[in-house]
């Protein structure tokens, strides 16, 4: 399967900012600009705001200097200078739109007078506005125009537009996510993928009824369309949802529109985490740095410079990067305390950057570094700082806790033996020990009561502490308690107590036919259906494992009540017939009169829960008397069981 990216790798310079040209910027924050034209005024700019919490649309009119009333198409954002831009379908000029409403012509573009352009889009690097050429004669597009809006006065880019199928494509959008790009062939009225001039009609896709003017993407990479329901050249006020796996829609919100739309987003994002671990640690000990770049800008970013700087007494004696990035220059790292890396061409989806760092310090306190990107596109303010994920703050930095040597004590550090018959002594450091017993082991494993000594020397500092040594003498269990006993179907409830310092793991398991409904979690269930047994295992933090049984028992009781009279009379008292009793399923429920029509008809509901006849036929109150009822009841074991008499009915 062939799919169309209308996206390009290339290398490339960020454009300078000219002075005042920030004012006239769009955001790049996931709005939506559409422009929706008829023919009497032409052309106006909307903003589509999506809410990422709810997914709420909202729309609002933007200005637009179109006293004219060009009817522009092909919009497309541009990632360089953060502006809109488009084509006059009349004349064939490029547009740039501001976000004062500013409408600028940057002169005629050279297109075969045979074709009219309906859609284009911008490439996800801002380089080239593209535009799908259509044949006036045929209403099928054959061509496929590319202009580098940056440099407007460069030729066009021209070349032919290869499909399985003749197709007629609206708009163009680039999902963030993935970069395939998409576009919707009103030959077929389906979503189609394309590749430059590549076009696939992939058959998975579904043939809808609407028409679609525009496509665009959230930064979730969620498709939408704008449109109408059945075309004709109706005016284009609907938004759907798109699944870009098989091309189902589904009717979303109204806005303002025309008989012609044409959308584009800046959807792009790139997410900047850096993690340290450990987060906590003594003097002298060594760390480890990730740095996390997620690219959802539908295009890999070239070039991109990434720097950190850390505190005096930091060494970074290890740097990791990407053995396919072949342009990546580390400019600074192992044996220093900066890293900067230049080239660093981040790819769509996740980047990773690891480094080692050594503490060459013993101070104790609380250190915040952070990192920064440069060298971004504009839509991204050409720099942005890494974020803590570990916290809720937004682009917040890391903190690094360099603990106090006098803060460790053995005692906080023993562990038992499963048995209790050996306690292991050490800390959590790295260096030179010398115990009262004579070992210089980091860790001693102690079989008698008494008083232990132990001096840990590092680069950094010296910690000497003493522990008196009682073994434990309380031991170590795991409890599910007495047998339990259940009606036949009824929910049993599995929990435990313990005395344990840390669970690693849990196992819950069952001897009988019936199933937990979780075998990991602190508590598990099952529908009591036969007599078993439950077993529980439990690991601690040391290994250890532990383990204990319960018994269940089952009433196979199938006990069910039917009254011989009812009343319905609205008192809140015996106003319907019903099946009580035992858990089970009504398989049927009828009810005839004396001369054997049916009355009362019903399938499904359980037990108890069902509130049964009320005394009507019809829709009207049956007359007293007596009536016969046949009942069918599935119980949980599977057994069915069918119930037959009279009922009284009372007025």
């Amino acid at each position: 399967m062939q799919y169309l990216k209308i996206v390009c790798i290339s290398f490339f310079c960020l454009a300078t900012q000219l002075p005042g040209l920030r004012a006239q910027e769009f955001p790049c924050d996931g709005s939506v600009y559409y422009v929706g034209t008829n023919t009497v005024v032409g052309s106006k700019l909307y903003k589509l705001t999506i809410n990422p919490l709810t997914g709420q649309i909202t729309s609002r009119e933007l200005p637009l200097d179109n006293p004219s009333g060009r009817h522009i198409t092909a919009l497309g954002y541009n990632v360089r200078d953060r502006m809109l831009y488009g084509l006059d379908f009349e004349t064939y000029e490029l547009l740039r739109i501001g976000s004062d409403g500013s409408l600028t012509a940057l002169g005629k573009k050279d297109i075969d007078p045979k074709y009219e352009i309906y859609s284009g889009g911008m490439t996800a690097n801002g380089q080239r506005l593209l535009l799908v050429a259509r044949n006036k004669t045929s209403g099928l597009d054959e061509n496929l125009y590319s202009i580098r809006v940056n440099d407007p006065g460069q030729p066009l880019g021209s070349f032919p537009i290869n499909t399985d199928r003749p197709v007629a494509m609206v708009d163009v959008a680039i999902d963030p996510i993935t970069s395939n790009s998409f576009s919707f062939d009103e030959v077929r009225r389906h979503v189609v993928e394309t590749n430059g001039g590549q076009v696939f009609t992939n058959l998975n896709y579904k043939e809808v009824n609407e028409v679609f003017g525009s496509l665009f993407f959230d930064r979730t990479g969620k498709l939408y369309g704008l449109g109408n329901a059945n075309g004709g050249g109706a005016e284009q006020t609907t938004i759907y949802t798109i699944n870009k796996w098989r091309g189902e829609t589904e009717r979303f919100t109204k806005v303002p529109g025309g008989r012609d739309t044409d959308a584009c987003a800046c959807p792009y994002t790139i997410d900047f985490a850096r993690t340290l671990a450990p987060q906590a640690v003594d003097g002298c000990s060594e760390i480890t740095v990730e740095y996390h770049a997620f690219n959802a800008g539908g295009i890999g970013q070239l070039g991109v410079r990434l720097r950190d700087t850390f505190p005096d007494g930091f060494i970074i004696t290890q740097v990791e990067v990407p053995q396919e990035d072949y342009f990546l220059e580390v400019i600074s790292g192992q044996g220093s305390n900066v890293l900067a890396i230049d080239d660093w061409n981040l790819l769509v989806g996740d980047n990773t950057i690891r480094v080692r760092v050594q503490l060459m310090t013993g101070t104790a306190g609380r250190i915040f570094t952070q990192a920064e990107l440069s060298n971004l596109y504009a839509a991204y303010e050409f720099r942005m700082f890494s974020d803590d994920q570990a916290t809720e703050a937004i682009d917040d930095p890391n903190a690094l806790e360099i603990l106090d040597a006098n803060s460790f004590a053995l005692e906080d550090y023993v562990q038992y033996s499963c048995d209790l018959d050996t306690a292991y002594l050490h800390l959590p450091l790295t260096g030179s020990y010398t115990w009262s017993t004579g070992s210089t082991d980091s860790v001693i494993a102690v079989t008698q009561n008494g008083e232990y000594t132990l001096t840990l020397t590092t680069d950094c500092f010296t910690v000497e502490d003493t522990i008196q040594l009682e073994r434990r003498q309380e031991p170590y269990f795991i409890e599910l308690g007495p047998e339990k006993t259940a009606k036949l179907g009824e929910q049993l409830s599995f929990s435990f107590q313990h005395n344990l310092e840390a669970i690693e793991s849990i196992r819950w398991s069952s001897s009988g036919s019936d199933s937990l409904d979780c075998t990991d979690c602190r508590i598990s269930t099952l529908s009591a259906i036969n007599a078993g047994q439950v077993e529980l295992s439990v690991t601690d933090q040391r290994g250890c494992v532990f383990t204990d049984v319960v018994d269940y028992g089952v009433r196979q009781t199938k006990n069910i009540y039917l009254a011989t009279a009812f009343s319905p009379n609205g008192d809140g008292m015996n106003d319907y017939f019903t099946p009580l009793g035992d858990r089970g399923t009504i398989l049927a429920f009828d009810i005839v009169d004396r001369w054997g029509g049916r009355v009362f008809s019903h399938r499904g509901g359980a037990v108890g829960e069902f509130e049964g006849w009320d005394g009507s036929s019809r829709q009207r109150g049956a007359p007293a008397g007596n009536y016969f009822y046949r009942i069918q009841i599935r119980f949980p074991d599977e057994e069915v069981k069918a119930y037959q008499g009279s009922v009284l009915l009372i007025r």
